[in-house]
């Protein structure tokens, strides 16, 4: 029995769902009739590990430096460092924040990019920039593919004829790890206008498989978000019940709510529409694993959201 996934709590607006045969036709012919579910490895977090980021992310440690840091994360579950070359007003030029389940945070402040450095990468550019990065850094997380360019960051600049603009001063390029066909988690890279990298970003914890479990059919999950199963958010103002049209249904695995620890990660559909008295979207969140092999807890429904119960097995530290 798996612990119902933690999708947080949302006051859902009163809706009443409506979807075509053509949508969960398309639906189906995709999302498999069981998938796997996988333990979070926990790993406490220590100085080589944060000395390994720092050399792929091109920045020595010297001995000196290395001896003087903590031989494990200070507080068991996450390792925080800035190391490098030091100088009368710094403590070094890469900043490091390493969890204890995978992820972490690396900035480059040497590379930070300023207002008035070039204009961010052109797409193509930002995308050869951070191919050329995961190959040197072998960083990318097995499994991962390239799904998209962002805007990394950007400033408001004054325009000598008057007006404003957004400049854009970095490109941030986004990975997508791929589990059996299934997304999950993300790894992302920020390019400054001199084709630097200076951010780094991993948001795919690490995984052992647990085992498979069989789904939800896309019309079952759809009748679970009509009795509240679930985590839904979107346009709502009083009075009176709307229309809620399903137009998009998905599958990916839920890492759980924000700051909630979680054991496994479960397959989850995303499920999203639009309702004709709006013009915001809505959107939903339904455990995929069918009901028999979740355990429930209390779940708070209220208002077709609920809060979710707790995170299932835990790994071995």
């Amino acid at each position: 029995m798996l612990e119902y996934p933690a999708l947080g709590y949302t006051t859902a607006p009163h809706y009443f769902f409506t979807c075509s045969d053509e949508v969960l036709e398309a639906a189906a012919m995709y999302i498999p009739q069981e998938a796997m579910v996988y333990l979070v490895v926990h790993q406490t977090p220590t100085r080589e590990m944060v000395r390994d980021l720092a050399e792929r992310m091109g920045v020595t440690i010297s001995d000196e430096r290395y001896g003087i840091m903590p031989e494990f994360a200070p507080r068991g579950g996450e390792y925080s460092a800035t190391v490098g070359v030091m100088s009368p007003d710094s403590l070094g030029d890469l900043d490091v924040t390493l969890s204890d389940d995978g992820n972490y945070m690396l900035n480059l402040r040497s590379e930070q990019p300023g207002s008035n450095d070039p204009d961010a990468p052109t797409d193509e550019r930002a995308v050869a920039v951070a191919e050329d990065f995961v190959k040197r850094s072998g960083l990318l997380p097995k499994g991962s593919r390239f799904e998209r360019v962002g805007l990394g960051e950007a400033v408001t600049e004054n325009l000598p004829g008057g007006g404003d603009r957004q400049k854009p001063l970095g490109t941030m390029v986004i990975y997508t790890r791929d589990l059996g066909g299934i997304p999950d988690g993300s790894f992302a890279i920020r390019i400054n206008g001199r084709e630097q990298v200076y951010s780094v970003s991993r948001n795919a914890l690490n995984l052992t498989p647990f085992r498979a479990y069989p789904l939800l059919t896309p019309a079952e999950a759809v009748e679970a978000l009509r009795v509240g199963d679930g985590s839904l958010s979107g346009p709502w103002a009083p009075p009176g019940l709307w229309e809620a049209v399903v137009d998009s249904i998905d599958l990916r695995y839920n890492s759980g709510a924000p700051g909630w620890e979680m054991g496994t990660i479960q397959p989850v559909f995303s499920i999203s529409g639009i309702t004709p008295r709006s013009r915001d979207r809505w959107s939903a969140m339904v455990p995929a694993v069918r009901r028999e092999y979740l355990k429930r807890l209390d779940l708070g429904h209220g208002g077709g959201g609920h809060a979710g119960g707790g995170a299932g097995p835990r790994a071995p530290r």
